[in-house]
């Protein structure tokens, strides 16, 4: 008996390697890593959002209180053209929604990025989506100042409290 199961383990051992070996495609990534930076100004900020009342945010999809902020760079070196930042989907970003999630007491809150134009950025989608207007040929005289806003959005009838959230971003060079 012992016999048989070592002749079987042997034979399915033997025919593993032909079914890994079948391949339907490849991928292929690329990337690139840059000497050539910018110095961020400062580099980890806090954006205080007005205080605002529950009327003004009563029922899904109200908005209010948007506020914006800046992101600004200097020393940037000879060559670079465009600068943006990326904002990375972290524990805080609803992937369902792209928008950060509260940390804070107030119920039915959530903080929406938008472009400097007030468009919606979808933090849960990668960089290279169409959410993201790219700020093109921004760098000028070796800096550049990236503007954004964020507001409060309701997800459903909001209650008074604190709201509060975290992101992570960086800049990325084009």
């Amino acid at each position: 008996m012992k016999h048989k199961l070592l002749a079987l383990a042997t034979a399915a051992a033997a025919l593993s390697p032909m079914v890994a070996s079948a391949s339907d495609g490849t991928i292929t990534f690329t990337g690139a890593v840059s000497a050539v930076t910018c110095t961020i100004g400062t580099p980890t900020f806090t954006v205080t959002l007005p205080t605002v009342s529950t009327s003004t945010l009563a029922q899904a999809n109200d908005t209010a209180g948007t506020t914006r902020f800046v992101i600004a760079i200097t020393g940037c070196n000879v060559g670079l053209t465009d600068a943006n930042a990326y904002f990375e989907a972290g524990p805080n970003v609803d992937s369902s929604t792209g928008r950060l999630k509260s940390t804070g007491t107030a119920a039915n809150v959530d903080l929406q990025l938008l472009t400097a134009s007030g468009a919606a950025i979808n933090l849960s989608k990668p960089y290279s989506e169409p959410q993201y207007t790219l700020q093109a040929d921004n760098i000028v005289s070796g800096g550049a100042v990236l503007e954004y806003a964020v507001r409060y959005f309701a997800t459903g009838v909001s209650t008074a409290g604190t709201v509060s959230s975290t992101l992570t971003y960086s800049v990325v060079y084009n």
